[in-house]
């Protein structure tokens, strides 16, 4: 976010191209990470699921709930 940041509010040649070019790599980061978390509740609903894991999971199922929305 830092980078998108730094290049729509800085100087410079191409501003507008560079600013585009680094929102779109930070959003494309972005989608990675939010399709990891998505993984990962899934495989955590589906280990708890399949036995009594339950109470052992639910801080880490809240958690990523939490940050992923």
């Amino acid at each position: 976010m830092r980078i998108s940041t730094k290049a729509l509010f800085g100087g410079g040649k191409n501003k507008e191209e560079t600013a585009k070019k680094r929102v779109k790599r930070y959003r494309g980061l972005a989608r990675g990470l939010s399709e990891k978390i998505e993984a990962s509740v899934l495989a955590l609903y589906e280990w708890v699921l399949s036995g009594n894991q339950g109470e052992v999971c639910a801080v880490k199922i809240e958690r990523l709930e939490y940050f992923h929305g």
